[in-house]
Order: structure tokens, then sequence, then C-alpha cells
């Protein structure tokens, strides 16, 4: 009989899956939203598209997409990297959401308080702040025994993400 914490894996990896399929399709969704109104009101063809701009406008929500769907599938499985994968999404979201919130605030100070339904920034700042300090508990650290390098790449790619979003958005 399963324990728990597996059901617990299982849950929030299948939601993770689902999170990180949804992040993609709001990719492509907006991307072509976006060219084909440049096509429509402007004289521009394909030939005139950066597809370079494009990835590097939309490269951050794809990799955490990617993310999201790639550590969902391994920690389903029980991985360690699945495990890792899902640690370093749930944070960077909750991060990325923050920033994003913050930003805004500084924007426009009283936005919040205008549209109410910011509500949902909140709720995803909280929810993945939660899980990360959840899947950062001793009990998954025993069960997936993280090796050293293994750690080490993880801090990079996490520092990376978190610079990237810090110094160059």
């Amino acid at each position: 009989m399963k324990t728990d914490w597996e059901i617990f894996e299982k849950i929030i990896s299948v939601i993770q899956i689902l999170l990180g399929i949804t992040i993609i399709s709001g990719i492509v969704w907006s991307v072509n939203i976006n060219l084909n109104q440049i096509f429509e009101h402007f004289d521009y063809s394909w030939r005139d598209v950066s597809v370079l701009k494009l990835i590097k406008n939309n490269y951050y929500s794809t990799l955490l997409g990617l993310m999201g769907i790639i550590g969902g599938i391994k920690w389903f499985k029980y991985k360690t990297s699945g495990w890792i994968l899902s640690f370093m999404f749930w944070f960077l979201l909750g991060f990325s959401t923050a920033l994003i919130t913050w930003k805004f605030k500084q924007q426009e100070p009283n936005v919040f308080r205008a549209n109410e339904e910011y509500w949902v920034y909140y709720s995803t700042i909280f929810i993945s702040f939660f899980l990360a300090i959840l899947l950062g508990l001793k009990t998954f650290w025993k069960k997936y025994k993280p090796k050293k390098q293994s750690l080490i790449i993880f801090g990079v790619i996490l520092l990376t993400f978190v610079i990237d979003l810090i110094v160059l958005t």
C-alpha cells in the first residue's frame, strides 16, 4: 500500500505535468496571436519574423514549462532527477510570479486593489513556495538521497535562472 507521501508525489507530479503543458500551450497561443496581428495589420511576411527574437522573448517560460513536464514525468516514476527538477520548477514558478507581481506594483501601486483578479498571482506565489518547501523536507532528502554532483548541477541551474530573472529581464 502506498504511503501518504507517495500519493502526494503522484498527485503533485500530475498537476505539475499539466501545468507545464499549460505553460507551453500558453506560449504557443500567445506567439500565434502576436504573429497573426503582425501579419494582418502590417505588411510583413514570415521572412520578416525573427525566430531568434521569438526564442529570446519566450525562452524562460518555455524552459520552465519543459522543466515542469520533464520533472513531473520523472518524479512520477520516483527518479531523483525528477524530484530535483520538480523542486526547481515550483521554486522558480513562485519566484518568477513574485518578481512579475513586484514589477506590476512598481509600475502602478494600486493595480492590485483596482483589479481583483490579481489574487491568482498571490495564490500562485503561495502554492508554489509552499510546494517547494514541502519538497525540501527531510523526508524527500532521505528518500531520494541526491549526490553531491547532482546538487551542484541543481544549484548552478537554479542560480542561473534566478540571475536571469533579476538581471536580464
